[in-house]
């Protein structure tokens, strides 16, 4: 937001360049704009400090993405005993629960969004929505998350695909004339509305451009690359997460444990699929839809980790899909275990997660300071009295020289911070900007 307040331009940031000792602009492929454009859209509209937008928008997200998977799973017939305890585990993820202490962007924005593409399912097919619906809903997903590239494509797809057809896969008779029929009245709209936005994000956004999916380290062709995608729906679960964060530093362990979660999500999934007929209509069509999605964001990420892309070992990055088989399993939980256990396993879990939560924040927060725009320092940052020196000075965009990381002035556009334990002020004078060095306030 800040770098864009400097640079005037989308997504840009000024950073200092060591080499050639000037500054120079840095657009952020990494990260999609809508990070800061949520937190900016609430300053400007209701005229608060950024430490107050920021809370707004990580309780709205965490509250509209509850209420529509809520409303998902009811949706789709899942019972209420299934669906609040889906509910809940997706409350205490690890994923969701980052969101109680901590800013994660665009992790919570397309939490926000996810369950409501689904909710609107109807407009993908209707006559006039479906050449434009589908386009608009991958822009916002792109501005909420670049990941989400990953993820909506197919999600529109198999959206349309369960509206259209009857799961008994009929449209594949009669193949002459029936398949053509079904690919161009059904998808074609889909295809003619999407492509142009896709060209759009890629010319405009990743082209020529450093993105994840191009920062390639090296071929990491592992157990824990291969079997944490496909682990993913349980290790978003917080209990094993905590426990695949412990054996991180232990690859040996680390892969068997991945492996045996793996092993045990796949039989689950095994016997869902062999009774797929038993289920009623509505449900087949959700487990169809959570099962390719859950195939397909693995499958990605599987490729991603095995060539070395630089992506933590992290279940946010595959939320979404893992969500989605919540109630799916819950409900074989339910019907293979009696209703106490499964209660109990629940309230173990959460408690847990709970505690351990209440540890971590009071561990973090010790020794922290809060700026006057609610926005939490860190231990490490510039001290609090620096800060509302600065502050207090600075009247001007003024480029501020300091040995402390970029944070202490997020919520300043006037600071542009450059990091260095050097006063490389002459260097930066060229610049045409005023320039401190942070030990003459001392």
């Amino acid at each position: 937001m800040n770098g864009s307040y400097w640079t005037g331009k989308w997504n840009t940031m000024l950073q200092f360049n060591e080499s050639t000792r000037l500054l120079y602009e840095k657009f952020l492929t990494w990260w999609s704009p809508g990070q800061y454009l949520a937190p900016l859209l609430f300053m400007k509209l209701l005229h608060i400090q950024l430490g107050t937008s920021v809370v707004l928008v990580n309780f709205l997200s965490t509250l509209l993405g509850t209420i529509g998977f809520f409303f998902v799973f009811k949706r789709y017939g899942f019972d209420r005993l299934t669906i609040w305890i889906s509910i809940i585990f997706i409350l205490i993820s690890s994923s969701v629960l980052a969101g109680y202490y901590n800013y994660n962007g665009g992790e919570c924005l397309n939490f926000m969004i996810f369950p409501w593409i689904i909710m609107t399912q109807k407009l993908l097919v209707q006559r006039v929505w479906k050449f434009i619906f589908p386009g608009l809903i991958l822009f916002i997903a792109f501005i909420c998350k670049l990941q989400m590239l990953i993820v909506v494509p197919p999600l529109l797809f198999l959206l349309i695909f369960i509206q259209k057809e009857d799961l008994n896969f009929g449209f594949i008779k009669n193949k002459r004339f029936r398949f053509r029929e079904t690919v161009l009245s059904n998808y074609l709209p889909l295809f003619l509305s999407v492509v142009p936005v896709i060209l759009f994000i890629y010319f405009s956004f990743i082209f020529n451009r450093s993105t994840p999916v191009q920062s390639v380290k090296h071929l990491s062709l592992n157990a824990v690359s291969v079997f944490f995608p496909v682990s993913s729906p349980v290790i978003s679960i917080y209990v094993f997460d905590s426990l695949h964060y412990y054996l991180s530093a232990k690859p040996g362990a680390e892969g068997a444990y991945l492996f045996i979660l793996s092993a045990i999500l796949i039989v689950s999934l095994v016997w869902v699929v062999r009774h797929f007929r038993a289920y009623a209509e509505l449900k087949r069509k959700y487990i169809f839809l959570a099962l390719s999605l859950y195939g397909i964001s693995a499958a990605v990420f599987i490729v991603l980790y095995t060539k070395g892309t630089p992506i933590d070992l992290n279940p946010r990055h595959l939320k979404l899909s893992s969500y989605l088989l919540y109630p799916v399993l819950a409900e074989l939980a339910l019907l293979k275990f009696k209703r106490v256990w499964v209660l109990g396993v629940l309230t173990l879990f959460g408690s847990f997660a709970l505690a351990n939560h209440v540890r971590l924040t009071r561990t973090w927060n010790r020794n922290t300071t809060i700026t006057k725009s609610g926005f939490r320092l860190f231990q490490e940052d510039m001290p609090l009295s620096v800060k509302d020196s600065l502050d207090g000075l600075i009247k001007t965009k003024t480029v501020v020289v300091s040995p402390y990381e970029s944070r202490y002035a997020i919520d300043n556009q006037l600071i542009l911070p450059i990091l260095s334990e050097k006063d490389i002020r002459p260097d930066l004078k060229k610049c045409g900007y005023p320039v401190i060095f942070i030990d003459s306030l001392k």
